[in-house]
């Protein structure tokens, strides 16, 4: 079961995310699953850039990808977690 999907800018964009840790990743022509490391659902994905994803899941679960590798992040309070999203802000002072 696929629950969630997420599009980051090539070379490397991240789609369906789902039970079991699974993540899948498209290069253009062809998917691949990748490796998160963990055996818990995932339930949403979101993307700033190619090095700066986060996943999130049942049980508090949080992953960040760097760039070659996703890394579990500190558990939250054990709760499903459905929803990551970033927002980036810029802020300029002048005269």
């Amino acid at each position: 079961m696929i629950s969630g999907v997420s599009g980051v800018v090539t070379p490397k964009i991240f789609g369906p995310l789902g039970l079991k840790g699974t993540i899948l990743k498209y290069n253009g022509s062809n998917w691949s699953v990748e490796n998160s490391g963990i055996t818990s659902d995932l339930l949403g994905m979101w993307g700033l850039n190619k090095d700066n994803i986060w996943a999130v899941g049942r049980s508090g679960t949080i992953l960040k990808y760097d760039g070659s590798a996703w890394v579990s992040q500190l558990q939250s309070s054990g709760d499903y977690l459905y929803l990551v999203f970033m927002a980036l802000m810029l802020i300029i002072f002048g005269p």
